[in-house]
């Protein structure tokens, strides 16, 4: 059967629009860190931090959720690379770096950091599992869970301990301003949001995984 060139051709456009789309958020979300106006006043809400993270997550559920042509796209991503790359979280070893050196709240660096380095390091055994089908849907359901949970709390635990509005948690130590600069500023406006893409990309994926490993006999009452 021959492949139609037409769409193929529709396929290549809307990968292009998408890594578009993605190249232009990292790059917003750049200069916004570099002229610190993700750093908030005083008991001021944190307005362009909520705006730069929530915006595109928003946009890809619904583009996704419409079932056209970003949905048939992102069916093609290799679901072995969408756990792989969230590897790239044991960098979070810097939050606990950060919370020893008293730059950054205990309350915020500790959770943050241990749950991003766990999921970072489950990711790799997790995808080798997928390529030789020794992944149960379970398991792989509950690793997604736990990464998506540890992202919310980061985001939640961020916000508490920060100098806005919504810093309800902030005392007289730290607060997470250290999150609002470069480097660190692309983490809660471009990394994290992104993640948390990835992981309703992988759960909505989720039936492509058998019920049981392939390597593991099926076992009945």
């Amino acid at each position: 059967m021959k492949n139609n060139p037409e769409s193929s051709s529709d396929a290549k456009f809307t990968a292009l629009v998408v890594y578009g789309l993605v190249v232009l958020w990292f790059l917003f979300a750049l200069p916004m860190g570099w002229q610190g106006r993700y750093a908030t006043g005083f008991h001021k809400p944190p307005l362009a931090f909520g705006l730069s993270a929530a915006i595109p997550v928003v946009f890809f559920v619904f583009a996704y959720a419409r079932r056209g042509r970003i949905w048939a796209f992102c069916q093609t991503l290799d679901l072995r690379i969408l756990v792989a790359v969230h590897l790239w979280r044991i960098m979070a070893i810097d939050f606990l770096l950060c919370g020893a050196e008293g730059r950054l709240p205990l309350g915020f660096a500790l959770p943050a950091g241990i749950g991003d380095i766990l999921t970072g390091l489950l990711a790799v055994p997790l995808a080798f599992g997928i390529s030789s089908g020794a992944v149960a849907r379970k398991r792989f359901v509950a690793w997604n869970l736990f990464g998506l949970l540890d992202l919310l709390l980061a985001l939640s635990l961020g916000l508490l301990y920060s100098g806005s509005s919504l810093g309800f948690l902030a005392g007289t130590g730290p607060t997470t301003l250290l999150m609002t600069e470069l480097p660190r500023s692309m983490i809660p406006t471009f990394g994290v949001p992104m993640f948390i893409l990835l992981h309703l990309l992988a759960l909505a994926r989720r039936k492509e995984l058998l019920a049981v490993p392939a390597t593991e006999p099926e076992r009945f009452s």
